[in-house]
């Protein structure tokens, strides 16, 4: 009898789930994905995303709002398998920014859900700087699966 190895898939990366490309892509990698909880980070060093020395307002959004995608992307239940979303900001509440990451700095993204209903997530997030939590809030989406 002869045994011969299976052949495996290389493991997925999972910001390919993400429709964004450079420079809308803000994330540089993702650090643990499943239904309850999506970290990913973001090296504060491209130009488009900042403003002088600091990360834009609005590329932290769009950070927290990718991880977001990502948590979606994920599926509502543990062994779910990943697929590709689409998916809309619709709301961004009670938003607390500390400061703004610098350029250097290495930011993590972290979403977890609070409310599923068909399309909609209702997730909250926070960005963080080391231990320093730079932004906090709560944010929702409309999701559907890519095409």
């Amino acid at each position: 009898m002869t045994l011969r190895a299976r052949r495996r898939s290389p493991p997925m990366d999972p910001l390919t789930l993400l429709p964004h490309q450079a420079p809308i892509r803000v994330l540089d990698r993702v650090v643990s994905l499943d239904p309850s909880e999506a970290v990913a980070e973001q090296d504060v060093a491209d130009p488009a995303h900042l403003r002088g020395e600091e990360l834009w307002e609005g590329a932290l959004i769009e950070g927290l709002a990718q991880t977001a995608a990502l948590l979606a992307a994920a599926g509502p239940a543990a062994g779910d398998e990943p697929r590709p979303v689409r998916g809309m900001l619709v709301a961004l509440r009670a938003l607390e920014l500390s400061r703004l990451p610098r350029r250097g700095e290495t930011v993590r993204y972290v979403i977890r859900p609070q409310t599923r209903l068909g399309g909609a997530i209702l997730v909250r997030g926070e960005a963080a700087v080391g231990d320093e939590v730079v932004a906090r809030g709560r944010l929702q989406f409309v999701v559907e699966p890519a095409s």
